[in-house]
């Protein structure tokens, strides 16, 4: 699936009902040279993990899991669960976990989640 293309992106939230809340900043990336830009620039690669706050529909997600040993992602939106399962089910290294990152000790969990690496 190609998440950067309108059309795609548009059957994928209408087969789960999602509409992006501008309140929470979510927006369409249909550019695909920008997450592919923003995770080459990012250094990630086999040997390190990245943290990732707020990965919305898993276009940056995505990119980033062709680089790093392991992703980690922090989305508060309650309603994403089935759409990053069909968008990341093919990125064993994605991990999202669904809560508030403010409300988040991000020192504990990169120690936990990235433990080895």
């Amino acid at each position: 699936m190609d998440l950067c293309n309108i059309q795609e992106v548009r059957a994928l939230l209408g087969r789960h009902g999602f509409h992006f809340s501008k309140s929470l900043g979510q927006n369409f990336l249909i550019e695909s040279w920008v997450p592919q830009q923003i995770a080459a620039a990012c250094g990630a690669d086999e040997t390190c993990g990245v943290l990732e706050i707020g990965p919305g529909i898993g276009v940056l997600t995505k990119e980033l899991a062709k680089r790093a040993a392991k992703v980690v992602s922090i989305e508060v939106d309650e309603r994403l669960p089935p759409i990053l399962a069909e968008t990341l089910g093919d990125c064993p290294n994605a991990t999202v976990l669904f809560q508030d990152v403010t409300k988040t000790d991000c020192t504990a969990l990169v120690r936990e989640q990235f433990q080895g690496l």
